[in-house]
This record gives C-alpha cells, structure tokens and sequence, in this order.
C-alpha cells in the first residue's frame, strides 16, 4: 500500500492512516477503515514522509513501536503485522535540528537505509531506462522505437539531469507527442526543453566542468537561466524544462537560494 503523505490534507491526515469510527469527528458518517489497516499482513510505503505533521508524527512513532492503532472513536487497538517503508526527499536530520521532525520517529524509521543516488551518479543506467520507459508511454504502437541512438544516448549521458528520472521520462514523453518518428534526433537534443543548447552555456561553464566538476557547472548554468527569466523561478524552471520544486532543490543542495 503507496501512501503519498504529502497530498493528504492536513486535516485527514490521521484517519486516512490510522481510520475512525462514525461520528468520531464532524463529518464522520461512517466508519473509515484507514490505510494501515488495508495494507496488514503487508507492507505500506510511506512516500514524502517528512510533509507528516507533528502529531501525526507521535501516533505514526506509537504504531511502529507498539504494532498496533487505535481509530480515531475506537475502545480497542487493532494489531498490526506490517513492514514499514518510508521516503522523502527532504533531509530529516536537519528537520529534527529545525524542530520539525521527531528524533525518536527518525531511529525508528532509519533502521536499514537506502540511499538513492541522483542520475547524474549513475548514467550507465539511462539506455535501460529510456527503453523501459519508451516502452510504457508507447504502448507497443507501430512506428514509435523503444530504442534511442548510440549518439543519443552520449549525449544524454553527459548530461546532469537536475529532475533525475522524472526529467528524463518528461524529455521522452516531451519528443514523443511532438516527433513520433524520430525521437530525440540528434541535432535537436541539444536544443529541447530539458538540454541547453551550446549557444546558450557560456564558456565558463565548460571551463568549470574542468576545473571543478559537474557542481560548479551546473550552478553557472542555474545563474544563467535565473539571469535570462529575471530571478522568476517558475519561468527559469520552464527555461529548464524541469519543475520548479526541482529547480528549488538544485538550488538549495548548490546554496543558491539567495539568488534574486
């Protein structure tokens, strides 16, 4: 059972997790099963679990300890036989430093550890990803390849890729609704959406791809784009080809939030 917790409202937070007997609050006019009891006997994953507000954070804390709930109007707890498995991209130590995020919640939850490297880590990875997600979003009609170029291919590989998978899925899909025949040709790689064409990187930043590495060159490459959209964020994220929650996550990890 997927639980996205931060698109939950605030409000319903704790009965769509734990459940709640009719007219345990206003509005309440029948009984509410609750995510965790629909996923017993499995295992739930708890996406974006840093957006969990502070007192959900103490029942989700008794939960896991305890195994078992108690529904929101309920007498009686209900056992629980479940594996937890929780993810965010927020960074949960510097929340419990904020006073945003149990500590107590964080070494239950941090028990085995995974840590997902961004893309850019792992580029040997891109040609099975963009087979497999050609293969999805073309849904095996005729014409449309699952396969890109070997030229393509390089060059995607040189890329940073600031959205990570999602980026790459969007570039795929993006090429796809507008040149079925031909994805991704070669010489228009470069200008999309998602990918700077050469014009429009400046010299230093192939010069600090030398010098410093990948960092140094995207944070010239994310000054740029904020220089040509006027410090709009939302416009700069569009320049990009990348969401603006994106774009505010390179910017934060590269300490590039002052930018006007």
């Amino acid at each position: 059972m997927a639980v996205n917790c931060g698109a939950i409202p605030e409000g319903l937070v704790e009965s769509e997790l734990f459940g709640a007997e009719k007219g345990a609050y206003s509005g309440a006019v029948q009984r509410r099963e609750g995510l965790f009891v629909a996923a017993n006997g499995g295992t739930i994953f708890l996406d974006e679990i840093g957006e969990l507000p502070m007192m959900v954070q103490v029942k989700l804390l008794r939960a896991i300890q305890e195994r078992s709930i108690r529904p929101l109007g309920a007498a009686r707890e209900i056992p629980l036989d479940l594996r937890f498995i929780s993810a965010t991209h927020r960074d949960l130590q510097e929340m419990v430093v904020a006073g945003n995020f149990r500590r107590d919640l964080l070494y239950r939850l941090d028990v085995v550890r995974l840590q997902m490297p961004p893309l850019r880590e792992h580029p040997e990875d891109i040609p099975q990803l963009a087979e497999v997600i050609l293969q999805r979003i073309g849904g095996g009609q005729p014409g449309v390849p699952t396969r890109l170029p070997a030229g393509t291919l390089a060059r995607l590989g040189g890329y940073a890729f600031p959205g990570n998978v999602r980026e790459l899925e969007n570039l795929l899909e993006r090429r796809l609704a507008l040149q079925r025949d031909d994805i991704l040709p070669e010489e228009e790689l470069t200008s999309s959406g998602s990918m700077a064409s050469e014009s429009s990187v400046p010299a230093a930043v192939s010069a600090s791809v030398a010098a410093t590495g990948l960092d140094a060159a995207e944070a010239a490459l994310l000054r740029q784009m904020l220089g040509l959209a006027g410090g709009d964020r939302h416009h700069a994220a569009d320049l990009l080809g990348v969401s603006v929650q994106s774009l505010e996550l390179r910017l934060s990890r590269l300490s590039l939030e002052a930018i006007a």
